[in-house]
């Protein structure tokens, strides 16, 4: 069979060259007649005008049997050239594609070349698009021969692929910066690029989250086993094979708290290896499910669906419970234990952790240095807006003061080098040192020991500062066995800037914050100057509500008043030893008044009045 079609193109192409020559051959004829007539015309004209002969000559003939006056007739003949115009594709395709453009150009040559094999003359040209519904960002162009009409079909995309590169591209770079379908489906439409649909968005989105999953556990799985590996090497295992390691705990949530408003939606506690820097847990609870949530508004039976609703409890008890749930299962997973943890004091993490994972009488906490200064450096700014203090007390406590403090704070920290006495005395003598006494200072941290030429040392107790300064380092010395390693939750925090990509909240700038820095549309202009100014000009009008203030209950699970666990034996004798020296300081500032006061019967009654000073600088 394929002999027979190999004979019949031979025929064909034989036939064809045989009517190309053919026609040559007429042309040259008729190109010669034409000759020899205007030669015999000019033989005339010289014989009638007795001019010599200059008829041809057989001896006059090239090679191709013409004569020179021949050849130079035949090459001076002006030749009429056509030049095929390309034809337009303006009207037949619209908009931008997404190509694989090394794919779509080898395509489409190599249809032009084993084309071209059959039909000569024919040339392939872009006939239009075919629906492409279903493709997502893919299209499917349509080729037709000029000659012989007939249709191909090309993808903008290897078909052969078992999942289509640029749909799970797209959507994977979707999810990966933290957009949604909708969101760069505006930016397709601005690109004049036709988006795909949703449903195909979420199928797409679907499989993605199941490889994500996969993948996240053989890397925490993986992660294990390096730190297990370190932990083994540095001889902190036990007899049976289980390692004891540190690591970075902390918590996320899907919004901010400000301090008080603890109820968000979601919550994503992660455990970090501090030897790797690599995740080893990490969980989700959610308390909110839209389609459990819509049944229950319209009192519906809830439809079967995949539901994300996990946890029923506060939202501040969302980061104990999955740290506990980690810590539990270690062993399980990683054949590790985690000894030792950092993390900061928000939370009731370490008695949680204390009292439901199977070895938490083996767990110690490390606190987080960062994060004690930083709640060092709100506490301030809170006591320069309290108006209940002295306000010459508040005028000394600049914004400057303040940066001050925490940056002395810092060094006193790591100054330390460990040593738990010695960081107590540096922290106590913070306050004295940002406000120009050095007379107690130590080297390790000031460049001026011993200089008291501009000290306000006075001034802090005439206006009562230096006890409230006292009292905010007295918490912090409180901790200082816990900040002895001078840990930072750098790795912790790395993570949870990358989690807020998609929350799209606390360091991430909204788009409308973005947009108001840029030059704004007419149609937003006509929005904004609108309907909102009526709206906001009969709003004036109405009378001002008086606002009520809501009772705010602090939770002993998160923020300022969660539950501390019980001080270790070390940590106790330490205390007591600062809260002796602390009374031993107050007795030495103490004053003695001796009043007399008239009693019954003229008998005089003398009493000894002893003058402390308190924390609020009265006395």
């Amino acid at each position: 069979m394929a002999r027979k079609r190999e004979g019949a193109a031979y025929e064909y192409r034989r036939h064809y060259r045989n009517r190309k020559s053919q026609k040559l051959r007429e042309i040259w004829k008729e190109r010669r007649c034409e000759v020899h007539i205007a030669h015999a015309s000019d033989n005339e004209n010289n014989h009638q005008n007795n001019y010599p002969y200059t008829g041809t000559s057989s001896l006059n003939k090239n090679s191709w049997g013409e004569t020179d006056a021949e050849y130079e007739s035949v090459m001076n003949r002006k030749l009429h050239i056509e030049v095929e115009e390309p034809v337009s594709v303006t009207g037949i395709l619209s908009g931008n594609y997404i190509v694989d453009l090394q794919y779509m150009l080898q395509e489409v040559m190599q249809l032009q070349y084993t084309h071209s094999v059959k039909c000569t003359f024919g040339k392939i040209e872009v006939s239009g698009e075919k629906n492409s519904y279903g493709l997502g960002l893919v299209r499917e162009i349509e080729l037709k021969c000029r000659a012989c009409s007939k249709l191909f079909k090309v993808r903008t995309e290897d078909p052969k692929h078992e999942k289509s590169y640029i749909n799970t591209a797209f959507v994977w770079g979707t999810l990966s910066s933290g957009g949604t379908f909708h969101q760069t489906k505006e930016v397709l439409q601005h690109l004049n690029i036709s988006p795909m649909n949703y449903r195909q968005f979420s199928d797409i989105e679907e499989n993605l989250q199941s490889l994500w999953k996969d993948t996240l556990w053989e890397s925490m799985e993986k992660a294990g086993k390096e730190e297990h590996e370190i932990a083994k090497n540095k001889g902190n295992i036990d007899i049976n094979n289980i390692a004891s390691t540190t690591v970075y705990v902390d918590g996320g949530w899907s919004k901010r708290s400000y301090g008080h408003n603890y109820n968000a939606s979601s919550g994503t506690p992660v455990i970090i290896g501090k030897e790797t820097g690599k995740l080893l847990f990490l969980s989700v609870r959610n308390k909110y499910c839209s389609i459990c949530a819509r049944a229950t508004n319209q009192q519906l039976q809830v439809r079967e669906h995949l539901c994300w609703k996990n946890w029923n409890g506060s939202s501040a008890g969302m980061e104990a419970d999955i740290l506990v749930e980690g810590f539990n299962k270690s062993i399980e997973m990683h054949n590790l234990k985690h000894a030792t943890f950092v993390g900061d004091g928000d939370s009731n993490v370490y008695c949680k952790l204390k009292e439901r994972v199977t070895y938490g009488l083996e767990i110690n906490k490390i606190e987080y240095s960062n994060h004690v200064i930083e709640n060092y450096g709100k506490f301030l700014f809170e006591l320069k807006k309290d108006n209940s203090i002295n306000c010459s007390a508040r005028n000394m406590l600049t914004s400057d003061k303040i940066k001050k403090l925490q940056q002395s704070l810092q060094k006193c920290i790591y100054s330390a080098n460990g040593n738990v006495e010695k960081m107590n005395q540096f922290i106590a003598n913070v306050p004295f040192h940002v406000f120009d006494d050095h007379a107690t200072c130590d080297s390790s941290y000031c460049n001026v020991v011993g200089v008291t030429t501009n000290s306000k040392k006075a001034r802090l107790f005439d206006t009562g500062l230096i006890y409230h300064l006292s009292g905010a380092v007295d918490n912090i010395m409180r901790k200082s066995y816990k900040l002895i390693k001078k840990e930072t939750n750098n790795q912790a925090e790395a993570f949870m800037s990358v989690l807020c990509k998609f929350n799209c909240v606390k360091w991430e700038e909204t788009a409308w914050k973005k947009f108001t820095n840029k030059e704004i549309g007419d149609e937003m202009i006509q929005f904004i100057n609108g309907y909102h100014h009526k709206r906001s000009s009969i709003k004036d009008k109405r009378k001002p509500k008086k606002r009520q203030s809501k009772n705010v209950q602090l939770s002993n699970e998160y923020g300022p008043s969660a539950e501390e666990c019980p001080l270790t034996g070390k940590e106790m004798e330490s205390q007591i030893s600062r809260i002796l020296d602390s009374l031993n300081d107050k007795v030495a500032h103490m004053a003695t008044v001796l009043v007399t006061v008239p009693w019954s019967n003229g008998i005089k009654l003398r009493i000894v009045l002893f003058i402390v000073p308190w924390s609020n600088g009265t006395r």
